[in-house]
């Protein structure tokens, strides 16, 4: 099990408050292997978020564009977009959840829906801290990806993804 994420000495528990995730500050990045062999880096544009912080305990919503992937070569992205994959063109969202959770654990339960499948996770959060406009958050998982209705791992991209997520998030308006 991890250790419990502690905010920095500097750092105050964020306050009660509900707080949107800013896309342009926030970034998700995975890594995986193609045939086995290959290593395939790559992000996801977050489309949008919400996080809701009281003490200890988060409530979390999020979204990433499937359409946005980018791996940085362009017919491995439009093989990822279609139906073999992500199927963007259906599927324009994967979505992450996070119920009422304690984050004094290091781990937190999520669920995530890929191609209108959900999947329970685990989030290892590995720092929580206040910032000047907000919160930030990072995380990571091993993701599984056989739940989800894809080409199996033999026909390309490995069964496991890691994915990173670094995520500011700054109060919402009228919280």
């Amino acid at each position: 099990m991890n250790d419990p994420v502690v905010p920095a000495a500097n750092d105050a528990a964020p306050a009660a408050t509900t707080y949107r995730v800013d896309p342009d500050r926030s970034t998700i990045t995975f890594h995986a292997t193609a045939f086995g062999l290959l290593p395939v880096r790559g992000t996801l544009p977050i489309a949008q978020g919400e996080l809701r912080v009281v003490g200890d305990v988060i409530r979390a919503t999020g979204e990433a564009g499937t359409a946005g992937i980018d791996t940085g070569l362009a017919p491995r992205d439009w093989d990822l977009r279609t139906a073999h994959y992500l199927d963007a063109r259906k599927h324009p969202r994967i979505r992450l959840t996070v119920e009422d959770t304690p984050l004094t654990t290091g781990s937190v339960p999520a669920t995530l829906t890929v191609r209108g499948v959900s999947a329970s996770i685990r989030l290892d959060v590995h720092d929580l801290a206040t910032t000047e406009d907000g919160v930030r958050i990072q995380a990571s998982t091993s993701l599984d990806r056989t739940p989800f209705p894809m080409l199996p791992p033999i026909a390309g991209v490995s069964r496991l993804i890691h994915i990173a997520v670094d995520i500011t998030a700054c109060p919402a308006v009228g919280s």
